[in-house]
């Protein structure tokens, strides 16, 4: 009769063991090699079912107090000025990314 610990023992050998198995196989070849890091197989997920748009965000709109009208406000710029210096950031990357780009190519070619 085997103790506890030699049960476990030999359960963690055989993982062990079928890890082991399972990674050292040979890898699979790629079908498309260039893009193979960016697939991703999707036929196993279930399909996304979305609820329709509502027509009004607010269920009342004759509640509105001073409170809630500059909230609103407050998001509305805040948004503005994210959007703002989103649009700015991608405008000073853009031209950055493209010389990085025509750099390293034209020192593969040299």
């Amino acid at each position: 009769m085997l103790t506890n610990a030699q049960t476990r023992h030999i359960k963690e050998e055989e993982m062990k063991k079928e890890r082991e198995d399972k990674f050292s196989s040979a890898p699979e070849t790629p079908k498309y090699p260039e893009t193979s890091q960016f697939t991703f197989d999707k036929s196993d997920l279930p399909p996304v079912i979305l609820s329709q748009i509502p027509d009004q965000m607010r269920a009342d709109t004759g509640q509105e107090t001073s409170r809630l009208l500059m909230e609103t406000r407050m998001i509305q710029n805040l948004i503005a000025s994210y959007f703002d210096l989103v649009k700015k950031n991608i405008a000073d990357l853009v031209p950055k990314t493209i010389m990085a780009f025509l750099v390293n190519e034209s020192r593969k070619i040299a």
